[in-house]
């Protein structure tokens, strides 16, 4: 079923048809609000891996660029250049990335055999990577921070697995500068100076 609603095949992402998809999630995400809803949803293994990959396949083709729609705006000054801000809200797949981990938050959720499914694929990697301001998911860097909050919760395994993983580059510093900040990775520690 999960393969269908979200449509995870390669062959199939030409025929993705965004509005059917989010509407499909936003129901899936209001039944895993609720406590006896969200226990069943919990032990569709299926559902979780998919959820996971459509985040996964979405963020590697808004890095990539190939896709105008899915690109992260992390800068002001992109946000200012565009046209229309109303457009960008009424795109369909305005806040698909933040729905995907408000879902995998929920489907999470002390539930351990979900927490180590997601730690097995690379889940801390991707969502950490997510994390990024993005004017086209707007309170994406709050719920990432929930999901690795859930994630390990009551789980020593994703613990050390969080505490094994290693900067592997600065974040993007272009709206830090804007901000008028400059980012110092010469320590093990990221930390923030003022640039004035």
């Amino acid at each position: 079923l999960t393969d269908f609603v979200f449509k995870t095949q390669h062959t199939n992402m030409d025929d993705m048809k965004p509005v059917e998809t989010i509407t499909l999630l936003d129901i899936i995400i209001v039944l895993s609000k609720s406590e006896g809803k969200r226990s069943i949803l919990q032990k569709n293994k299926s559902l979780m891996i998919n959820t996971l990959y459509l985040l996964r396949m979405i963020h590697e083709l808004g890095k990539l660029g190939k896709e105008e729609n899915l690109k992260p705006i992390s800068k002001l000054s992109e946000l200012a250049n565009l046209k229309d801000n109303q457009q960008l809200e009424d795109d369909p797949i305005f806040g698909l990335k933040v729905k995907l981990i408000q879902l995998i938050v929920n489907l999470v959720w002390e539930q351990t055999e979900n927490q180590n499914l997601v730690g097995e694929h690379s889940g801390f990697q991707l969502l950490l990577d997510c994390s990024q301001v993005d004017a086209r998911n707007p309170f994406i860097t709050q719920w990432v921070v929930m999901s690795v909050k859930a994630l390990c919760q009551g789980n020593p395994e994703n613990q050390a697995i969080l505490a094994g993983l290693r900067r592997e580059g600065v974040a993007d510093s272009a709206l830090w500068k804007e901000l008028g900040f400059q980012l110092d990775p010469n320590d093990d520690k990221i930390k923030v100076a003022s640039s004035k």
